[in-house]
């Protein structure tokens, strides 16, 4: 990483004077976004190869908004996040794959846990973490964003389920249990530390 990292510094900068701190500060940037490029190949791959593309794109249409505002649980390291993050694919595929089998089930249990996981947001969101503590009016502005996401995620569910079209809920569902569970983390860590 640190080679492709260079090679794009100096083709972006050459020789320019840069101080220090602006040069890192770009460089993380960039690895930032080289690592979530990544990501979403990989993740996108593994749904391809599992065959789940669009519970893929769903469960991330849902999953980045909520969990971007509702915080909470952070891996320690870029490689854990990678690791802890594809067993998240993994495991949204792998439930659809469920579904299938036994769709009555998981139409029941996936509401179940959607509805217990939409209260747990709606009361415990946001959840800070140590790397990016939040002022009281962001405190606010975030509850209110995850709150209305919750409403509209909700309304589509409602909307899925009167069209019969519940293979497609599970994944949004998925994405709210899993939003939740990271916040409840989160939160729990937070209290440990204390």
């Amino acid at each position: 990483m640190d080679k492709l990292l260079n090679y794009i510094m100096t083709a972006l900068y050459g020789d320019t004077e840069m101080d220090n701190d602006r040069k890192e500060i770009i460089r993380y940037g960039l690895e930032l976004t080289i690592m979530k490029i990544i990501f979403t190949a990989c993740a996108f791959g593994i749904a391809l190869l599992l065959g789940e593309p669009i519970s893929y794109l769903l469960f991330t249409a849902v999953f980045i908004p909520v969990r971007s505002l509702a915080g909470g649980y952070h891996a320690s390291t870029h490689a854990h996040c990678f690791i802890e993050s594809m067993g998240v694919v993994v495991l949204v595929c792998a439930l659809m794959k469920l579904f299938d089998l036994n769709s009555a089930v998981f139409t029941v249990a996936g509401l179940v846990f959607a509805a217990v996981s939409a209260v747990v947001l709606w009361i415990i969101s946001p959840v800070e973490h140590e790397n990016r503590p939040l002022p009281f009016d962001k405190k606010k502005k975030f509850k209110k964003q995850v709150r209305v996401y919750i409403l509209i995620f909700s309304a589509v569910l409602i909307t899925l389920f009167v069209l019969n079209l519940t293979r497609f809920a599970l994944p949004i569902e998925t994405a709210l249990t899993v939003s939740a569970v990271l916040a409840l983390l989160g939160l729990k860590k937070n209290h440990a530390a204390i």
